[in-house]
């Protein structure tokens, strides 16, 4: 049996305001609570752990942090910088770098063994070729989309341009940048695609009796946006708290960025693929204009 732990203070807004440090005496006390519990669990039932492949995971921004001791009778638990859930690759520092890079990696084996394919399928049989893009490759870019909103500019338009240039494979466009592989090609773009995925996932969100933790932080965090602070006083916190002040600065939420999406991806939606605007440009602007 392989067991997942999510440790925290007892008393985490008074734990925000302390230093790393100061928090891992507590976590070590609750570490070993939590670690009795599943070896009860364990003995009870009689389902061994694999204590191999239960692992620890500190998330903290501190360069030299000091980790906290657990174990598991008497066998210690060790720490990792990184580790598989559901596909995704969470790290100590909660960035999305290796996640990304993982993708990428495997997007771009899937274009090399493509462009293997291609040099046997000639643009003479263009529907083959895209066939085979978008049964192998997208489906990668799918994986990506869950967590979009949670990506950097940057890697958002890292994400983008890996994905032109599967088109420029496609069509043989190498030598142009991903707006005229858009243009020429008359694909949909990759966000496009991110649309359709979210217009979905976002009904599901919304209604899904499984998502009713997601329903209840966007309540929660339009009330830490809110400037009513007559919630403070009841659960014992003061108007200056800093942490109170922290959050209310740096707290963000998926919904609020994805409401500004669909308001401009709405418009925005098949723009290249149903005009013929821009193939008209492009004559004009390669072929028609005097040198």
């Amino acid at each position: 049996m392989e067991e997942t732990v999510v440790l925290g203070s007892s008393d985490p807004i008074s734990a925000v305001e302390k230093k790393l440090c100061h928090n891992i005496a507590e976590l070590e006390v609750q570490a070993s609570i939590v670690m009795d519990i599943l070896s009860k669990y364990s003995y009870d039932y009689i389902l061994p752990v694999n204590i191999d492949k239960n692992n620890t995971l500190l998330v903290h921004s501190v360069v030299a942090p000091q980790y906290p001791l657990i174990t598991y009778r008497n066998t210690t638990i060790k720490f990792v910088k990184k580790f598989k859930y559901l596909c995704v690759q969470i790290t100590t520092k909660l960035g999305w770098g290796d996640y990304i890079s993982y993708r990428i990696r495997r997007i771009r084996n899937i274009y090399n063994a493509l462009r293997i394919l291609f040099y046997r399928i000639p643009l003479s049989h263009l529907k083959i070729r895209r066939i085979l893009f978008f049964a192998f490759a997208l489906p990668h870019f799918t994986s990506l989309y869950s967590c979009w909103f949670f990506y950097t500019d940057i890697q958002q338009q890292y994400i983008e341009h890996v994905y032109c240039s599967g088109l420029s494979i496609i069509y043989n466009l190498h030598q142009w940048n991903d707006i005229t592989v858009y243009i020429l090609s008359e694909e949909f773009a990759l966000r496009d695609y991110l649309y359709k995925y979210w217009q979905n996932f976002n009904a599901h969100l919304d209604q899904a009796n499984e998502a009713t933790q997601f329903q209840q932080t966007f309540t929660a965090y339009i009330t830490v946006k809110s400037p009513d602070k007559s919630w403070y006083r009841p659960m014992g916190i003061r108007i200056n708290d800093k942490f109170l002040k922290r959050l209310n600065k740096r707290a963000k939420h998926t919904k609020m960025d994805l409401a500004d999406f669909f308001s401009i991806q709405k418009e925005q939606y098949g723009y290249f693929k149903r005009s013929v605007s821009f193939i008209h440009m492009f004559a004009y602007k390669y072929y028609i204009l005097p040198p």
